[in-house]
């Protein structure tokens, strides 16, 4: 217990602050207790989380209630969180995967969405619908993921390391519930979610760390579902600027299934071919919030960007491109349950 560390309430609702027994043991800290809300917040060095309310306090993590996005614990202002995140992975792709907080705002603005039918297939692969489902969005970015569950019907709270990209994502989806953390060291209580979803994100965690983690926070019958908008290279301009972009571009496969073989689960992938039209100015700046381009060095950056630039506009002098995707599904469950 730190108490020189205790939050400090300026709220005029009736608050105690107390240590929290109900979260994994990486969260201690103080606990804002929300009665007449029944909402518990955990303060703890560099993050967020939540508890479930109890009667019974002690270390019983036995069951957890997700954060109900109806119970406007999203209308307080907490405090400050200091130093690094809990649970941040310290492998070497940390610098790179939180440099989207240097471009944020452009994310938000330039990066594709995802069409109706990968969540379609979501829940066919899932065996149910997204409505009504408790989903964990990991690695949630700026909220693009988020908001078209949210517009399927799921209860969502979105995880998000990044300072930048969180800030974004409260901007854009104030009425989401927000936690500061990752996928290898989940801040939540067993069984707490339907679905676990990662859009554009799992390639940024140690499958070792967060694959055991996402099944022990899914509850029985649950899913993990992994997704990535692939730049369709079979399309001929989109061949061409990948060589001029090369080596500084990086793909992703299509499936991810082999990653699972070690695991007890059971897999389920499926490919969405789409596009969408916007114009070359606007696909620039989506090439310019990959990881490869924000760390890259700016002169050489924009020299590189603006060659393709160059190149693109001589091939479509309207100005418009139909940006093709394919966009890889990975879905998993746990092998002990019955689909």
């Amino acid at each position: 217990m730190v108490s020189q560390n205790r939050p400090q309430a300026g709220d005029a609702d009736p608050i105690s602050w107390q240590p929290c027994h109900r979260v994994r043991p990486f969260a201690r800290g103080w606990t804002l207790h929300r009665p007449r809300l029944g909402i518990v917040i955990v303060i703890a060095t560099g993050m967020a989380s939540h508890c479930a309310p109890s009667s019974t306090p002690g270390p019983d993590q036995s069951q957890s209630h997700a954060l109900d996005a109806d119970s406007a614990v999203h209308r307080w202002q907490l405090p400050p969180l200091p130093g690094k995140i809990a649970g941040m992975a310290s492998h070497a792709n940390q610098p790179r995967a939180l440099s989207f907080d240097t471009v944020a705002t452009q994310y938000a603005a330039a990066r594709p969405g995802y069409p109706p039918a990968l969540f379609d297939a979501v829940e066919e692969l899932a065996g149910r619908a997204l409505a009504d489902a408790d989903v964990l969005d990991c690695g949630a970015g700026t909220g693009i993921a988020t908001r078209l569950l949210r517009e399927r019907g799921a209860r969502v709270v979105a995880l998000e390391p990044g300072a930048g990209m969180a800030a974004e994502l409260r901007r854009a989806e104030p009425e989401v519930p927000l936690v500061r953390g990752e996928g290898n060291r989940l801040p939540f209580a067993a069984g707490s979610f339907d679905v676990i979803t990662y859009a554009q994100a799992w390639h940024w965690t140690d499958p070792a760390r967060s694959v055991p983690e996402a099944l022990r926070v899914l509850r029985p019958h649950g899913v993990l579902a992994l997704w990535w908008n692939q730049a369709d290279v079979r399309v001929a301009w989109v061949a061409a600027e990948e060589d001029r972009l090369a080596p500084f571009t990086r793909g992703f496969p299509t499936t991810v299934a082999e990653l699972f073989a070690p695991f007890p689960v059971r897999v389920s992938t499926r490919e969405i071919t789409w596009s969408r039209r916007i114009t070359v100015e606007e696909h620039t700046r989506n090439l310019g919030t990959h990881s490869h381009f924000v760390i890259m060095d700016p002169v050489e950056r924009a020299e590189l960007l603006d060659a393709n630039h160059t190149a693109l506009a001589r091939l479509f002098p309207d100005g418009e491109l139909d940006e093709p995707y394919r966009c890889g599904l990975t879905v998993v469950r746990s092998a002990t349950t019955q689909a």
